[in-house]
C-alpha cells in the first residue's frame, strides 16, 4: 500500500499515512491471530461439534419416533382387524361344529331309539316263547306228578328244569339285550334328573 502510494506520488509516506498503515496491519493481525486462537482452541471446537452432533442427533430421534407412532398406529389398526377375522372365524367355526353335533346327536338319538324298539320287540318275542315253554312244561310236570312216585317226579322236574336252562342259554342274546335296554333306561332318567 505504501508502495503503491510511493508509486503513485515518488514522495515518503506522511505520519499519518503510516499510523493508518500500522491501525490496518494490526487490525489484520488482530484478526489472524483471532483464527489462529479458535483454531487452537480444541476445547471450543469439540463443544461447537458435540453442540451439531447433537443437534443432528436430536433431528433424528425425533424423525424416528415420529416413523414408530406411525407404524404403532398401522401395526395397532393391522391386529385388530385381523383379531376381529380371527374372531369371525371362531364364531362361524363354532357354529357350524354346534350343528354338526346337534345332527350327529339327533341320528344317534334315532337309531338308539330304533334298536332300543327292535331289542324290546325281541325281548318281549323270547320272553312270550319261553313264558309258554315254561307254562307249558311246568303243566306238564304237573301232569306228570299227580300219578308218579317222587323219584319219577324228581327225574321229570330235572328234566323239565334242563330244557327251561337250555332255551334260556339259546336265547342268552336277547336275555343281555333286555338287561341293557334296562340299563340304558335307568340312565337315561338319571342323566334327565342332573340336568
Amino acid at each position: 500500500m505504501t508502495q503503491d502510494h510511493a508509486d503513485e506520488n515518488d514522495s515518503p509516506p506522511t505520519t499519518a499515512e503510516l499510523r493508518e498503515h500500522v491501525r490496518a496491519t494490526r487490525e489484520e493481525l488482530g484478526q489472524t491471530v483471532e483464527a489462529l486462537a479458535a483454531k487452537a482452541d480444541v476445547k471450543a471446537r469439540a463443544q461447537d461439534r458435540a453442540a451439531e452432533v447433537k443437534s443432528q442427533v436430536q433431528d433424528k430421534a425425533a424423525e424416528v419416533k415420529a416413523q414408530v407412532h406411525d407404524k404403532t398406529a398401522e401395526v395397532k389398526a393391522q391386529v385388530q382387524d385381523k383379531t376381529a377375522e380371527a374372531k369371525a372365524q371362531v364364531h362361524h367355526k363354532t357354529a357350524e361344529a354346534r350343528s354338526r353335533v346337534q345332527d350327529k346327536a339327533a341320528e344317534f338319538k334315532a337309531q338308539v331309539r330304533t334298536e332300543t324298539a327292535h331289542a324290546r320287540t325281541q325281548v318281549h318275542d323270547t320272553t312270550a316263547h319261553t313264558r309258554e315253554q315254561v307254562a307249558s312244561s311246568v303243566s306238564a310236570v304237573a301232569a306228570k306228578l299227580n300219578g308218579s312216585t317222587p323219584e319219577q317226579a324228581r327225574a321229570q322236574v330235572r328234566e323239565r328244569a334242563r330244557v327251561v336252562v337250555t332255551v334260556a342259554r339259546r336265547h342268552r342274546t336277547a336275555l343281555i339285550t333286555f338287561g341293557a335296554i334296562v340299563t340304558m333306561a335307568v340312565l337315561r332318567r338319571t342323566w334327565r334328573r342332573t340336568r
